[in-house]
């Protein structure tokens, strides 16, 4: 591989595709090492909403490893990747698949070289997951959320995960028999019922990157838990200005300005009023059932009235009486034909509709001998958790960029959006889309290394719940003008109903 021939762990950014990485080895299931040759391409993902890391790797086989190792799908890859930029942190700017190695668990060949030549494609994954598919649990669990994930995540007859576990603690707990689940189901119910120490919201996910695991919620991304409440600094900075134009003949005297630039974008607006209202992203009704006492217990979920109470990509940092809301959702009468007011004397907004989502849940309490007043706490977890997995995909930006082994999925980074109004450039100032250009979280990576173009690309998939501006609020009925008709015709006589 020609990038050998550089040093590895040097800092000299070449081109902004640039990349550093060792040999590539395979152990076969006896412990036998072998480099791979002729390497075609490396893919890694991640992803918040993925449990665990996974990837492939092409090659053409010239030697016939494949026979001679051979190579089953049950081997180990090894080898490391970076960026070649300086990285300010414990954790991050490297792929280390030699400390951490890969288990292939598939593969295929792809085509026929000539009579001695295949290219054979290996698909891999984080250890992990294998070892969940080997085992179960059949445990009960007391205590925090926080602590249970612990002990899976390390448990040699568990999980027995040797990597770092960036870990959150929470609140609300309770005793949890877990019947016969796999591992990561079991942590996965877990992050569906965690409520942070430091919010009200339950956004907790399960999910690795390339520096390790993480059980953390919404709130730990998009705030700096260690300085108190405050927005955490964007990891990186992207201009979408430079999407579809060409690259500089040369490099920046910055390294990681080189990284900002944006080869190719597409926004995608996932808003779907009816869907929204009928899956609960704006509003819901929750009915529980207490089978101890026998009693049933009503709450509504308003996303505007409880919005400074849920975690916000976008905040409102001056010391206001009345913050501003960067919802996506208007705080205006959804309805101009509706002339009703509610009970509290005004016209309705999207979010009062709470009969949108109906959900009714068991949640006994005094629950496995345990004195236990409020059951699983399902009133505090399910209806914030179901309009935050369904907001946080509603406008999403994808995007393909110079290779970058120093973003991960759970950071977030700021993007500017280029205005495309007339009037934004009458100045000859540049001008920025002020509801798009903000902060978005990091949901998705991959990386791509090409050997042949000896280039190394990542695709971005990026999610922003709030717009970066606020909208206009009014209480008024918009002034949109309608006929008014009310009438109902009987289809057996053609005149008024009756």
């Amino acid at each position: 591989m020609a990038t050998n021939t550089k040093i590895y762990s040097d800092n000299n950014l070449v081109q902004q595709d640039d990349f550093r990485i060792t040999d590539v080895y395979i152990y076969n299931y006896k412990g036998d090492k072998v480099l791979v040759p002729d390497m075609l391409d490396i893919n890694i993902y991640e992803s918040i909403y993925n449990s665990t890391l996974s990837g492939s790797i092409s090659f053409i086989d010239i030697d016939s490893i494949v026979e001679r190792l051979p190579v089953i799908g049950k081997e180990f890859i090894e080898f490391k990747i970076r960026t070649p930029v300086k990285y300010n942190g414990e954790y991050g700017g490297e792929i280390n698949a030699v400390k951490h190695k890969f288990f292939v668990y598939k593969v295929s060949v792809k085509e026929q070289v000539s009579f001695r030549n295949q290219v054979v494609s290996l698909e891999f994954c984080s250890p992990e997951l294998i070892r969940n598919s080997r085992v179960r649990i059949s445990k009960a669990y007391e205590g925090s959320y926080d602590e249970a994930v612990k002990d899976i995540f390390e448990s040699e007859k568990i999980l027995n995960s040797k990597k770092p576990l960036f870990i959150e603690k929470t609140r609300l707990n309770q005793k949890v028999v877990i019947p016969n689940l796999r591992p990561i189901d079991t942590i996965n119910m877990f992050a569906s019922r965690a409520v942070s120490t430091v919010s009200n919201s339950a956004s907790f996910f399960f999910f690795e990157t390339t520096q390790g695991f993480h059980f953390r919620s919404l709130d730990s991304m998009f705030r700096d838990l260690k300085t108190g409440v405050s927005p955490s600094a964007p990891m990186f900075r992207y201009s979408l200005e430079t999407s579809g134009q060409p690259n500089p003949d040369v490099p920046t005297r910055s390294p990681y300005k080189d990284l900002q630039r944006v080869y190719t974008h597409s926004f995608k607006d996932n808003t779907d009023t009816i869907q929204d209202n009928m899956k609960g992203t704006y509003a819901s009704k929750l009915v529980t059932h207490n089978l101890f006492d026998k009693t049933f217990t009503t709450k509504e979920f308003n996303y505007l009235k409880d919005y400074f109470s849920l975690p916000h990509l976008e905040q409102d940092t001056s010391l206001s009486d009345f913050p501003l809301k960067y919802s996506i959702i208007p705080e205006n009468p959804a309805d101009p034909t509706d002339e009703n007011t509610n009970k509290e004397g005004r016209y309705s907004v999207y979010s009062d509709y709470t009969d949108g989502k109906l959900m009714v849940m068991s949640n006994t309490s005094k629950i496995h001998n345990t004195n236990l007043d409020n059951g699983y706490h399902v009133e505090n977890t399910l209806q914030t958790r179901k309009h935050t997995l369904n907001i946080l995909k509603a406008l999403t930006l994808t995007m393909t960029t110079p290779g970058n082994t120093h973003i991960n999925a759970g950071q977030v980074v700021y993007v500017t959006v280029p205005s495309y109004a007339s009037e934004a450039y009458e100045k000859a100032n540049k001008q920025f889309n002020r509801f798009l250009t903000g902060r978005y979280l990091v949901t998705d990576v991959r990386h791509n290394i090409d050997f042949g173009e000896e280039k190394h690309k990542t695709s971005l998939t990026l999610s922003k719940e709030t717009y970066a501006y606020p909208l206009a609020s009014n209480s008024a009925l918009p002034d949109i003008e309608y006929e008014d008709e009310k009438t109902i015709i009987d289809v057996a006589t053609g005149s008024e109903y009756a």
